[in-house]
């Protein structure tokens, strides 16, 4: 898998028999990390499960477009619809696609203020 900062898309290594796809970074929902595995959502619907960790994306995304919410979330900036309150203070990001991801206390100051910055 390569992620390429001077273009936008994703270089996914999908195995063997299966070759190689080139995916827009534009499409791309979230990041959901599963132990050292992430699962990689798009707007169509496919989810990709790559052997590498959210922490080898974050460096890769542009920040303008994309923050961690929480150790186990990237979002990108296209697919936001809002923030709401959950039980207990918690604080979730609506998505365009219907879902909803946990932000964390830590990130929810860094997440206030990347939502306040214009989009690129």
């Amino acid at each position: 898998m390569v992620v390429s900062n001077s273009s936008p898309s994703l270089l996914l290594y999908l195995g063997r028999d299966r070759g190689r796809e080139r995916r827009p970074l534009s499409a791309l929902c979230y990041a959901q990390s599963e132990l050292n595995y992430t699962w990689l959502v798009w707007a169509d619907g496919d989810r990709l499960l790559v052997p590498r960790s959210l922490s080898y994306f974050m460096p890769c995304l542009p920040a303008s477009d994309f923050v961690r919410l929480h150790r186990g979330y990237i979002v990108n900036r296209r697919f936001v619809a809002g923030v709401e309150r959950g039980l207990a203070d918690q604080r979730l990001m609506s998505l365009t696609t219907g879902e909803q991801l946990p932000i964390s206390r830590r990130q929810w100051m860094l997440v206030r203020a990347w939502l306040s910055q214009p989009a690129n």
